[in-house]
Order: C-alpha cells, then sequence, then structure tokens
C-alpha cells in the first residue's frame, strides 16, 4: 500500500539550555531599521515517537550552534543538527546537518558601505536508507532539481552588497552579486564521484519605508551546468529581506529535514 496515505501520529519533546543576547547592527541585508543579531549559544535535545498504522519508532536529535560578533573580524556563527529514528536499537533515517555563517564588519569607502557575506552547509545522510534523497533544497537559485538527489551534499553561498548613498523619493538602492556553488554525492564521502551546480549573478535590493512591502529584491543571473550540463539564464522578482540563516534559533522540537525521509 502506499505509506504517503498511512495514518501517523507523533509526539514531540524536548529539552535544551540557551544564553543568547542581541546586538544592534544595520545594513545587514538592506537599509532600514536596525536588525537584532543574535550570538551566545543554545543546545538541545529532541525526542519523538512516532505512532503508525504499521510501525512505531522513536526519533532521537540533538542540535547545539554559537555565533559571536567581533569588532574587527565581524559575526561568525555555525551550528550542527543531527537526527534519526530507532526501532529494536537499529537506527533508520538518520541525517546529520551543519551550517556556517559568516559576513564582514560594515566598510565605509567615501560615501558606500559593503559587506561580504558567506555561508557554508553541509548535509549527508547517516544511515543507507536517507541517502537517496537528499539535494540542495533552495540553496542554489532556480536551479531545477528534479533527479538531483544523493546522500550527501557541500553548498557554498558568496555574496557582495553594497549599500549605495542613491535616494530617490523614499527609495535607497543596495546593488549586490552573488555565487551559490553546491558538490552533491550518491556516496556519503562528498568528494568520491560528486557532482558541481552552480549560479552566479546581480541584484538589487530597493528600501522604501513608505510601502507596505518594505523591501524590492530584483536579480538576474546564469546557472552554467545544469542537470543537462547545459547553461540557461534565469531572473527573480520578489518582495521582503532575505533571511540570514538561523543557526542559532531555539526552535520548538521537530524532525530534522523531515520533507527529505517522510513518508517513508
Amino acid at each position: 500500500s502506499n505509506v504517503s496515505f498511512h495514518n501517523k501520529n507523533i509526539y514531540y519533546a524536548k529539552v535544551g539550555y540557551s544564553k543568547i543576547n542581541f546586538y544592534k547592527a544595520n545594513m545587514i541585508r538592506s537599509y532600514g531599521i536596525p536588525e537584532d543579531i543574535p550570538y551566545g549559544i543554545n543546545t538541545g535535545l529532541t525526542v519523538a515517537y512516532m505512532d503508525s498504522d504499521f510501525i512505531d519508532r522513536l526519533y532521537l536529535g540533538f542540535n547545539f550552534g554559537a555565533g559571536k560578533y567581533y569588532t574587527k573580524f565581524g559575526y561568525l556563527a555555525g551550528n550542527i543538527i543531527l537526527g534519526g529514528f530507532y526501532r529494536k536499537g537499529v537506527p533508520s533515517q538518520g541525517i546529520i546537518e551543519s551550517n556556517l555563517l559568516y559576513y564582514t564588519p560594515l566598510i565605509k569607502v567615501n560615501r558606500f558601505s559593503m559587506r561580504h557575506f558567506l555561508r557554508m552547509r553541509y548535509r549527508e545522510a547517516i544511515t543507507r536508507d536517507a541517502g537517496i534523497n537528499i539535494n540542495f533544497g533552495d540553496d542554489i537559485r532556480e536551479i531545477d532539481q528534479d533527479r538531483i538527489q544523493g546522500a550527501s551534499t557541500l553548498i557554498l553561498k558568496y555574496e557582495f552588497a553594497l549599500f549605495a548613498p542613491w535616494y530617490f523619493y523614499g527609495f535607497k538602492y543596495a546593488p549586490y552579486c552573488f555565487a551559490d556553488l553546491g558538490l552533491i554525492s550518491r556516496n556519503r564521502n562528498i568528494i568520491d564521484d560528486s557532482r558541481l551546480y552552480s549560479a552566479v549573478g546581480l541584484g538589487i535590493r530597493i528600501r522604501n519605508e513608505s510601502l507596505a512591502f518594505k523591501t524590492i529584491i530584483l536579480s538576474f543571473g546564469y546557472i552554467p551546468n545544469t542537470r543537462d550540463y547545459q547553461g540557461e539564464f534565469f531572473y527573480q522578482y520578489y518582495m521582503g529581506i532575505d533571511p540570514l540563516v538561523p543557526v542559532l534559533s531555539n526552535d520548538r522540537p521537530y524532525i530534522l529535514r523531515r520533507n527529505l525521509i517522510f513518508p517513508y
């Protein structure tokens, strides 16, 4: 029968420790009011029990994250998350993930301000039965992920943001350039038999405090190596502010990358 239609109930519990403070900063992702940037540590242990029509399983998950802002170096934060099911002492559908976020202090040249951003994400199936479903998610812009799957991925994302002094009828402008690089392998060793995908491009964030959606984001890019080994151009248009990687978020209990391992 199709496991997608099996009835299941999941019961969650979590215990954790968090010591998070915030510092004020502006010109992180766009012009606007100062943002609250978290620093400190948090950790947690998640326990869940899945009761379904055909199988009952225990889930265990663990997370640890830390971050700090250094005046001359910039902001650095990272985390590690792992989780998997257990039944009769046998692990299944286990995944480990690690994220790293770094951005520089605000660099000023004449009337211009700028920052560099670097983000890294590594994800690996730690049990064989989870390995077929791992992909890039939305980390590589506009790439067609049909049939792109593996047991491990490594993603690097770079951005250079320029906060220009231009002002026109309440509108402020922040041009940026970006590069997304991703390796994916059918093996747990990311270096073994991996394939590289990427996207590069330019964009601009336009900010106006009088609008309902205060930030408009336009970008144009190129994917040099699609799944079919062909290049293609793309563009994006949306409203809102790109979120930073929430490596220090103190979330409610959840199953790590549930979308990758269910409905199995």
